[in-house]
């Protein structure tokens, strides 16, 4: 099993990439995003990685918005591209605040998701 988190967060700081040989756990899907409730991110189901389109699930704080968390420009683009990767063009009228986490991987790591 092999699997890579993406963590991007709002101010825009590098991202962080973790490989990961195993499922996280719940808490360490709390500490990817900062805390909180777990949302996961509508129709953000696709990423590109080094070129290559990947299946993926993206995560953020279910109350960012709400607690006023910082708009993250970075992940909100990444979910824009998702989009018309998948559903052709697209115009965007929502926003991703707080940190992101996008987790992608073989069949075996998505499966256990």
């Amino acid at each position: 099993m092999q699997g890579t988190m993406l963590i991007f967060k709002a101010d825009g700081s590098d991202k962080q990439v973790r490989q990961l040989d195993r499922a996280p756990v719940l808490e360490e899907l709390k500490a990817a995003i900062g805390g909180g409730w777990i949302e996961s991110v509508p129709y953000f189901d696709q990423i590109e990685w080094r070129g290559e389109w990947r299946k993926c699930w993206a995560i953020c704080d279910e109350e960012g918005k709400l607690k006023g968390l910082d708009i993250n420009p970075r992940a909100t683009l990444l979910w824009e591209k998702s989009l018309r990767q998948t559903h052709g063009a697209v115009s965007m009228d929502d926003i991703l605040c707080g940190t992101v986490s996008v987790l992608f991987g073989d069949d075996e790591f998505m499966q256990a998701l």
